[in-house]
């Protein structure tokens, strides 16, 4: 009786020291499943503002283009405002690109980012300026 409580027990504690290391597979699992989702959505995230971001600066362009070709004040002025909802958006989509985790090489590509889209959004505001200071010259 007394070996068969031996072996109970040592099968016992077998069994309490195996389903410890199941349960600690069990949550290191969990863990990096959780971080790869979070990479992954992440990076989904990112995509879809960049894919707006791009699809705003498209519809800058062609406003900015549709500018250029009328001769309506009225058109013109809410071409003007379309622009610049449009820049904000932009600068939405930018702000949470920022905020996303990066690595501190895509952190410097993000900044040189950042840089030129200041430039393309004062270029724009120049361009839209230039555009209404000559139709008052016309009129």
């Amino acid at each position: 009786m007394n070996s068969n409580r031996k072996r109970l027990l040592v099968f016992g504690i077998g069994a309490v020291v195996l389903l410890g290391i199941a349960l600690s597979n069990s949550a290191i699992i969990r863990s990096i499943d959780s971080a790869y989702n979070k990479i992954i959505n992440s990076d989904l995230s990112n995509r879809k503002a960049l894919s707006s971001f791009e699809r705003s600066c498209n519809v800058i362009q062609n406003s900015a283009v549709s500018m250029l070709l009328t001769e309506d004040t009225t058109e013109l002025i809410c071409l003007q405002k379309e622009i610049f909802t449009t820049f904000n958006k932009c600068d939405r989509l930018l702000q949470s690109i920022e905020s996303s985790d990066f690595s501190q090489s895509n952190y410097n590509l993000i900044v040189k980012f950042r840089s030129e889209y200041l430039l393309y959004k004062e270029s724009c505001a120049n361009l839209a300026i230039k555009i209404m200071e000559q139709e008052r010259k016309a009129n």
